[in-house]
């Protein structure tokens, strides 16, 4: 059994919230024109989108539907995408310089006459730096994802800008933008987040699939950089057991060790497989990380109670 690193939990966290976010967009648009088309009162629900004034208002109530989808996306991956940002940053085994994780968890601010507290694209471009990723055209438009996302939740700005750089790359950018997010127009998205419009759907899904696969490159390289070698992953699965433990408590890990340690070592084997599982290390057909040695696992199932208990650090 070969076991790796594919991925961090913080980016398993943000696949499973958003990771399918376009076809799921996609499955509530393709029910809305069900609405416009007045098929949408198929009796499951008591509610009717097309009395008194008939198609009219069935294609109003699509409409309405659509930018209330378009919002509550934007907001939710938004949202998702900040909190990968500090996740991954807390995670001490991939080493990030400390400068960048109080950047990145919002640990310190700028006194408000140089700029007050860090941007969502500054937060990210500082991990991005950290970890060699140099990608100006993902910051620009992650700046953009997140900005709007205040537009949609707030009211208070009334004149919502984009950073001057950000603006800038876009559009320098903007012919590669479109070939890389099925014809996304930039100029046309900026200027309808400068009017305050809730995001089209194409403007939703390209965003949101800038944010992930830059989260994914962020992940992809910091895992790099510190497991490239048996020596190194081996080095992370231990961290990464001894702070399992530690999070839980005295008397929370010593009950999951006793548990795991009853019955046959196939049972310890298999408990210790789902808990690395939980940790990031897991069997792969795309690992990111070295693979740790066979025996790895084995080893540890030969230890006693005690022993092992000792090499976690746990009292």
């Amino acid at each position: 059994m070969q076991l790796s690193i594919s991925r961090t939990p913080p980016l398993r966290h943000l696949m499973s919230r958003i990771g399918s976010a376009t076809y799921r967009f996609n499955t509530i648009l393709v029910g809305l024109e069900s609405v416009a088309a007045e098929r949408g009162d198929a009796g499951a629900i008591a509610v009717s989108w097309t009395k008194p004034n008939g198609p009219a208002q069935a294609k109003n109530a699509a409409t309405q539907a659509r930018s209330f989808a378009c919002a509550g996306a934007i907001v939710l991956a938004a949202d998702v995408f900040d909190s990968y940002i500090r996740e991954v940053a807390e995670e001490d085994w991939l080493s990030f310089d400390n400068d960048v994780v109080d950047i990145a968890t919002k640990a310190i601010t700028r006194p408000k006459e140089k700029g007050g507290a860090y941007s969502v694209a500054e937060r990210a471009m500082a991990l991005s730096e950290d970890v060699g990723v140099d990608d100006l055209t993902s910051i620009a438009l992650i700046d953009l994802f997140s900005k709007w996302r205040n537009v949609v939740a707030h009211s208070s700005d009334r004149n919502p800008k984009i950073d001057s750089n950000s603006r800038h790359v876009l559009l320098e950018q903007s012919g590669q933008i479109s070939k890389s997010h099925a014809h996304l127009r930039v100029d046309l998205a900026i200027r309808n987040f400068e009017s305050r419009a809730v995001p089209v759907p194409k403007e939703v899904t390209s965003l949101v699939a800038n944010a992930v696969r830059f989260a994914k490159s962020i992940d992809e390289a910091a895992v790099r950089r510190v497991s490239s070698t048996t020596q190194e992953i081996e080095d992370v699965a231990e961290a990464l057991l001894r702070r399992f433990f530690l999070k839980r408590g005295a008397t929370s890990a010593r009950s999951i060790v006793a548990d795991l340690w009853q019955g046959e070592e196939s049972r310890r084997f298999m408990g210790l497989i789902k808990l690395m599982g939980s940790l990031g290390i897991s069997e792969s057909s795309k690992p990111i990380s070295a693979v740790l040695r066979a025996n790895y696992v084995s080893e540890l199932c030969a230890l006693t109670r005690d022993q092992f208990e000792h090499r976690y650090l746990i009292p």
